[in-house]
C-alpha cells in the first residue's frame, strides 16, 4: 500500500480516537459534574495519543518540524500530568514550567522554520519587554500576595502563548500552516482564559469545563499543522 494512502488513514484513525475520547470527557463532566479520576485519564489519553501519532508521523515522514513537535507534545504531557492530577503548590509550579518549555518551543519551531532573523528578533524583544512590564506592575501596584512564582510563571506563560498566536497572524496569513496555527493558538487562548477564570473563583463547573472544550481541539489543530509539509521546510528536511 502506498505510504501516503498510509498516511491518510492514520490520520483517520487518529482523528476518530480524539473525538471519541472528546465526546467521552465531555459526557462525563457535563452529565455527571465529575471532574473525578476518569474523567482526568481520559483526557490525558487524548494527550497521550498526540504523542503516539506525532512519533509515528515523524518515523514515516521525518522532518525537523515533527521532531521539535515530539518535544512539544512530551513537555505538554509533563505538564498535564501535574494540572490534572496534580493540586500541590509545587507542582502547579512544575506544570508551568514545563508549559512555559512548550510555548518556547513553539516560538523556536516557528521561526526556526519560517527563517526571517528579524522577526525572530522583533518577537523575542517585544516578549522579553512586555514580561518586564507585567512584572514590575505585579510587583509595585498590585498586592504582594499576587507576588509569587506560580504568578509570574502565569504571566510569562501567557504573553509567549499570546506571541504565538500572533507570529503567524501577521507573518503569511495565506499560509496554510499559519492558518492553522492562528486557529489552535486561539483555543488555546481560550481554554487559558477559562483556566484563570476558574482560579479565580468564578463558575468553576461551567469554566472547567469549557477549558477542555477549547484544548482538546487545540492541541488536535496545532498538531495537525505539521501533518502536510510544506514549502518553507522543503530545503530543510
Amino acid at each position: 500500500m502506498d505510504k501516503l494512502v498510509i498516511k491518510k488513514i492514520g490520520l483517520w484513525i487518529y482523528l476518530a480516537i480524539e473525538i471519541g475520547l472528546y465526546i467521552s470527557f465531555l459526557v462525563l463532566d457535563t452529565t455527571f459534574n465529575t471532574f473525578n479520576l476518569t474523567s482526568s485519564i481520559i483526557k490525558y489519553s487524548s494527550i497521550i495519543i498526540n504523542l503516539i501519532f506525532i512519533i509515528l508521523l515523524s518515523i514515516f515522514f521525518f522532518n525537523k518540524e515533527r521532531l521539535i513537535t515530539i518535544f512539544i507534545v512530551i513537555f505538554t504531557l509533563i505538564s498535564d500530568y501535574f494540572l490534572l492530577f496534580e493540586s500541590d503548590y509545587n507542582y502547579l509550579v512544575v506544570g508551568l514550567i514545563t508549559f512555559n518549555i512548550v510555548q518556547f518551543l513553539y516560538f523556536f519551531r516557528f521561526h526556526l522554520l519560517s527563517f526571517n532573523k528579524n522577526k525572530f528578533i522583533i518577537s523575542l524583544v517585544l516578549r522579553i519587554v512586555l514580561f518586564i512590564i507585567a512584572f514590575l506592575f505585579i510587583y509595585f501596584l498590585l498586592d504582594k500576595s499576587y507576588f509569587n512564582t506560580l504568578n509570574i510563571l502565569a504571566v510569562f506563560y501567557f504573553i509567549n502563548l499570546v506571541f504565538n498566536f500572533l507570529d503567524p497572524l501577521i507573518s503569511n496569513y495565506k499560509d496554510r500552516k499559519n492558518q492553522l496555527l492562528v486557529v489552535g493558538f486561539f483555543l488555546f487562548i481560550l481554554c487559558d482564559i477559562n483556566v484563570g477564570l476558574v482560579n479565580l473563583n468564578f463558575n468553576n463547573v461551567i469554566f472547567s469545563i469549557l477549558m477542555w472544550v477549547f484544548y482538546l481541539p487545540s492541541q488536535v489543530i496545532l498538531l495537525y499543522s505539521v501533518y502536510k509539509d510544506d514549502k518553507r521546510i522543503g530545503n530543510i528536511q
